[in-house]
């Protein structure tokens, strides 16, 4: 695979998991403050509910970088094997035309 396309899977994939914890992040804290009860995902984030203008109030957790990598990760893996699945379609579609 070519330099160029590895570093466009890995950095889409960064981007990918960042929004992919953020998004997590805010679904906890609504739901934190829908239901009124602390809402937490180990070690990634822990939101709970707040009183009278303060809805809920998140905080991190203390392995938020262990999730982030491991989210990355699955991204970049994903990626790759959906790249190398489709190599062999499109080369073999290529010998076909010839």
């Amino acid at each position: 695979m070519q330099p160029f396309r590895t570093a466009i899977v890995v950095v889409a994939s960064i981007v990918g998991g960042a929004v992919t914890l953020c998004t997590a992040a805010i679904v906890l804290t609504a739901l934190a403050a829908i239901t009124g009860a602390t809402v937490s995902v180990p070690g990634l984030i822990t939101a709970t509910p707040g009183d009278g203008s303060t809805l809920a109030t998140a905080s991190t957790g203390n392995a938020t970088t262990v999730w982030f990598i491991a989210v990355t990760l699955a991204f970049v893996a994903v990626e790759l094997l959906v790249i190398r699945r489709r190599r062999p379609q499109h080369e073999h579609r290529v010998s076909a035309a010839d």
